[in-house]
């Protein structure tokens, strides 16, 4: 359970420097001072994994105090810390039977964890196999790349049919894959984490031969002290508060190779800064690889959540591609500057070359439990701000999201709803110098729309916290394929503007996907078939196509 910090300050005010010395000294202690029981360092919990849909009904339905959702995934301790401020009793509020019901499954399935977390846990295990995985998908689906213009470009493809599966690579036939996800404790404190995968089939539709494929979709060292987790390897990030995340990194992003610290647990800022209430830190350096048009790009990022009220969350985030071989060459001030969007938009005429591609935004998620588990969420993130043309700084050049969803409906509870709708600009997610754009491995790193789209979503689920759940997936979404250009007046790009070249169709594409969901003594078993209509595909008038995915996943836990 969330418990404040009581860490006293003097009254009397010493020297000014020694002042801001301690001031330092005490703002570092009490962001490592976790809010939680924290020990040795567990793994994350993949963003796939139904425990996501449960833990937003519990949050929704106001049993969680401190909740901080927009940072993804969530480790198995930040889970079971949830789960036991849920848990408490009495209950914070009155609880559906629905929700009730799922709350005792949580327990249930995290139950080797919560015990854990009492005074006295059993050993830990050197090596744990946290689950094992069996998956068969067909795919009849073709992707198609994001058209580039004099705007930029992006090397990615979307498939908007495989959304929300961690930028894992489908061929376009039968796949069959086998997964695990393993965990060897090295010392005191130091755990590697890694999800093996072994995938097959007879080959793409279009071509002839089998393929196979062996990788670790994650493969991380992890280490905390008090309440900083450090990260290296391969992993996912996940940012943002909507089905599939945030606009700039979701879940059907690629596992990206990078350095991450963040805090495990919310933390209390001392002095003045403990008004902004609980929080939690996030940041990382990535490597893009070799495959981007500048070889080895790095990627920065930094987000800082948090809860000001008791039902309000708020976050800011910033995200920065810079570096690489062969790419331009900055000052390492400008660099700094570049990723602080106040000081790089007040400075603006200090540095004129483009030696770097960003993105920056905010979030917010606010929460009325007594209107049936109502929340109402939304993103905002700019590329290429401008503050000289806010009006087309938000319409042309960025990107948003807003959503409503209620978790505690129809009878007992068992009926939840989200809508979300989602916009992006005209050069989103692409760039000139950083040609490859905000991608990985031709994937994009944030909401598959890619740019010059507009989408409509609809999720219904129902779950009554037994053995079985139900989900259907709606979405409508439209992608302009339009030409542009830009002019300006140089040498500030004064009077910045966007001309259109050639316009073409737009591409319509409208899903719908049904999953039964059902599990019981550690085991879960997922049936998945999604149907997808293409109208003017590739943006050529009345080429259509009819998708279809028809998919089954068995995992045993522990």
């Amino acid at each position: 359970m969330y418990t404040p910090d009581n860490t006293s300050f003097p009254e009397r005010q010493p020297q000014p420097f020694i002042h801001f010395v301690r001031t330092l000294r005490r703002i570092l202690a009490i962001a490592v001072a976790p809010l939680a029981l924290l020990a040795q360092a567990t793994p994350t919990v993949p963003v796939q994994h139904p425990v996501y849909r449960d833990l937003d009904r519990v949050i929704g339905a106001g049993l969680v105090d401190v909740s901080l959702a927009g940072q993804r995934p969530f480790t198995r301790r930040e889970i079971v810390r949830l789960i036991q401020e849920a848990s408490q009793s009495p209950p914070r509020r009155p609880m559906s039977d629905a929700i009730r019901r799922v709350l005792d499954r949580l327990r249930v399935e995290f139950a080797q964890d919560l015990g854990s977390a009492q005074p006295e846990p059993a050993a830990p295990k050197r090596t744990h196999i946290y689950s094992r995985g069996l998956e068969f998908l067909t795919l009849e689906s073709p992707a198609r790349p994001i058209p580039t213009d004099a705007t930029g470009s992006i090397d990615a493809e979307i498939n908007p049919i495989l959304n929300g599966r961690g930028g894992m690579r489908y061929q376009r036939s039968t796949n069959v894959a086998i997964e695990a996800q393993v965990g060897l404790r090295l010392g005191g404190n130091f755990l590697v984490y890694a999800m093996p995968r072994v995938s097959a089939g007879p080959g793409s539709i279009d071509s002839i031969g089998a393929y196979a494929d062996a990788k670790a979709s994650v493969l991380t060292g992890i280490t905390t002290w008090r309440n900083v987790r450090l990260e290296i390897g391969r992993q996912h990030v996940v940012w943002g508060q909507g089905f599939d995340g945030g606009l700039m990194l979701s879940a059907s992003g690629p596992p990206l190779d990078m350095v991450r610290v963040s805090s495990e647990a919310p933390f209390h800022a001392p002095w003045v800064f403990r008004r902004f209430g609980p929080l939690r830190a996030s940041a990382f350096i990535a490597d893009l690889g070799s495959r981007q048009d500048i070889p080895h790009a790095k990627l920065f990022a930094y987000k800082l959540s948090a809860q000001i009220l008791p039902w309000f969350e708020l976050s800011p985030f910033v995200m920065g591609e810079q570096g690489g071989r062969g790419a331009p060459v900055a000052p390492f001030i400008d660099y700094v500057v570049d990723l602080i969007p106040p000081l790089k938009y007040s400075l603006r005429h200090k540095n004129r070359s483009q030696f770097s591609n960003k993105m920056a935004g905010g979030e917010g998620r606010i929460r009325v439990p007594s209107l049936h588990g109502l929340q109402i969420y939304g993103d905002v993130t700019l590329d290429d701000a401008d503050p000289r043309r806010w009006r087309s700084t938000f319409v042309e050049d960025g990107g948003q999201s807003f959503g409503i969803s209620i978790q505690d409906l129809g009878p007992q509870g068992a009926l939840s709803a989200a809508t979300e709708y989602h916009h992006t600009g005209i050069r989103y997610f692409k760039h000139t110098v950083f040609s490859s754009g905000f991608a990985f491995n031709q994937t994009v790193l944030g909401d598959q729309l890619g740019n010059q789209g507009d989408g409509g979503y609809l999720r219904l689920r129902w779950d009554g916290g037994g053995r079985r759940a139900l989900t259907l997936d709606l979405a409508s979404e439209r992608r302009r394929g339009d030409q542009w250009g830009t002019t300006s007046t140089p040498p500030d790009e004064d009077d910045f503007r966007f001309v259109l070249q050639q316009s073409f169709p737009a591409e319509w594409r409208r899903r719908a996907s049904l999953e039964w969901l059902t599990w019981g003594s550690g085991r879960r078993l997922a049936l998945t078939v999604a149907f997808e209509r293409v109208t003017n595909f590739e943006f050529v008038r009345d080429q259509t196509l009819n998708n279809l995915l028809i998919g089954a996943s068995f995992h045993a836990d522990r």
